[in-house]
């Protein structure tokens, strides 16, 4: 009778933890958890691979799932899994880990007998050590080649002329430039800015200059109404009398297209050409023109500082700098502001075993 109960209890125990993982993914992601159709995705994505993972190498059942399944013994067998037996890489592996945090987290609100599921979790399964990221950026240069390729005499190439610069001079992401309002601008010179509603619902605003809200006008003035509505979207594809969102692999083949043109001039043109390039590319001309990282994490809307520290490797226009000041001969042939007798042991110098003691006037004051 006592094993009939056990068995009983567990499988009440898997019917419960299975009701609340399909409530996370079925109810939850899409309306509160979630701010984009792409993280629902993604997070459903890597429960995909941890139930593979149970499923295969735990012989997990939906009748005998338990909370242990969750515990971070498991979770860090499952990020080795996912490193070697899956091919994943680091960056990829830790995406994958915070989506089932995410999940425990949840589990633990709705249930606090599995909060302790999260805490153990956050403090036992750490990140995988991640190389940094090469920033895949293009100089002022390249862009200006770029930008050249757009035929102007042409109502599309003037549809992409006004999206690029939009997209270089704001540094926004691909889906937020397309998802943008005519309500999202504010076309006054001097004031104008756009505000973004960027990734984790986070709003942002970013300065628009002048003559990106002068090229914004006539792109206004041609493709929307003297009197535009206020919640059309900016750019827009006809559909069927519709105006329809452009989508992201059209806007890329585009900028591939412009890519392949402006490299027979410019070899530094990326043939495989993306939007997030330009993001990039525009982060990186911040940092160049002296902006500081946390000004250029606002305009990026970076949640993670760690995000934006990717940008913080100084340019070769920086080094060059820095090298010939370093070349400067009024500062090569400055007199030595200190100087140490010419016997004297290690011993001396690290102020051991000496009567007298030597002043250090640079270094010990702070002046140096």
């Amino acid at each position: 009778m006592g094993k009939t109960r056990k068995k009983e209890a567990a499988q009440l125990e898997s019917l419960r933890l299975s009701a609340l993982v399909y409530k996370w993914t079925s109810s939850y992601l899409p309306s509160i958890g979630a701010q984009s159709p792409h993280t629902v995705r993604t997070y459903r994505s890597s429960l995909g691979l941890f139930t593979r993972f149970l499923s295969q190498n735990k012989g997990i059942t939906p009748f005998n799932l338990n909370a242990d399944c969750f515990s971070a013994n498991v979770l860090n067998e499952w990020a080795v899994w996912m490193k070697t037996s899956a091919k994943l890489s680091s960056a990829t592996c830790n995406n994958r880990m915070a989506a089932i945090k995410s999940l425990l987290l949840f589990m633990g609100g709705e249930d606090m007998g599995l909060a302790y599921l999260y805490d153990t979790a956050r403090k036992r399964v750490k990140p995988l050590h991640e190389p940094q990221r090469e920033v895949k950026s293009i100089s002022k240069e390249a862009i200006k080649a770029l930008f050249q390729e757009p035929d102007l005499s042409r109502r599309i190439g003037r549809r992409d002329y006004a999206f690029m610069l939009l997209a270089y001079g704001t540094g926004m992401r691909l889906d937020e430039v397309l998802s943008l309002k005519i309500k999202d601008l504010t076309m006054v010179k001097g004031k104008g800015a756009v505000r973004v509603l960027g990734k984790g619902n986070k709003l942002r605003t970013i300065p628009l200059l002048d003559d990106l809200i002068d090229c914004l006008c006539s792109y206004m003035n041609e493709f929307h109404s003297r009197t535009p509505k206020e919640n059309d979207l900016l750019f827009y594809s006809p559909c069927h009398n519709m105006r329809a969102k452009l989508t992201q692999p059209a806007m890329t083949k585009r900028l591939k297209m412009y890519a392949e043109r402006a490299h027979s001039t410019c070899s530094e043109v990326p043939l495989d050409m993306h939007a997030h390039i330009l993001r990039h590319s525009r982060a990186t001309h911040w940092r160049e023109e002296g902006l500081n990282l946390v000004e250029i994490m606002e305009l990026l809307g970076h949640s993670s500082y760690q995000s934006t520290l990717i940008y913080q490797t100084v340019t070769d226009q920086q080094k060059r700098e820095a090298i010939e000041k370093m070349a400067d001969d009024e500062i090569n042939n400055l007199p030595k502001k200190w100087l140490l007798p010419e016997k004297m042991s290690l011993a001396e110098a690290f102020g051991i075993h000496t009567k007298q003691p030597y002043y250090y006037p640079n270094f010990l004051d702070g002046s140096a």
